[in-house]
């Protein structure tokens, strides 16, 4: 049964989730089957309405069913030691900021070049990525996970984490 505070990750079928897998799987060999995260805000009157960060920027109204036409996706509960009340209460802070159209090509260039070699990423305002915000919201409610960068985490590398712990 899907519940408010749970994660959710979907394979959407269009160029920028087409791009996103590419990314991971040429940079990590593995975990490309996923590129996109959000959190179920809430269930109404049977329907789940996920919280995430799109094109549009950090939205709430899209409901599970819209996530990925002609894709797929999974949903499950987060850690244990997840406080769900905290995790969505940052979340859904988070609505109506924007995508960062410039963070996702710094992040990709951050991704993709050396540790030692300096970050593109400088935010001048605030913006989210799906798996930043996911992540951020998971930590937020108490999974800690020692990520070198939460803001260049990608949709695949959260997926893996969160099975593992």
């Amino acid at each position: 049964m899907i519940e408010a505070g749970d994660i959710g990750f979907a394979r959407t079928t269009g160029a920028m989730g087409r791009m996103i897998r590419l990314g991971e799987w040429i940079s990590f060999r593995k975990g490309d089957q996923w590129n996109h995260a959000f959190v179920i805000d809430r269930v109404e009157n049977g329907v789940a309405y996920v919280l995430q960060a799109t094109l549009k920027g950090v939205t709430n109204t899209a409901t599970l069913d819209e996530v990925a036409p002609g894709g797929k996706y999974i949903t499950f509960a987060p850690p244990e030691i997840v406080m769900s009340k905290e995790l969505l209460y940052f979340a859904r802070k988070q609505v109506g900021l924007r995508y960062g159209y410039w963070t996702i090509i710094a992040i990709a260039i951050d991704i993709v070049t050396w540790q030692w070699f300096p970050a593109f990423r400088g935010a001048r305002k605030q913006s989210w990525i799906c798996s930043a915000l996911v992540g951020e919201s998971l930590r937020y409610g108490g999974w800690l996970h020692e990520w070198l960068d939460i803001y260049t985490v990608t949709p695949a590398q959260l997926y893996c984490a969160l099975k593992i712990s």
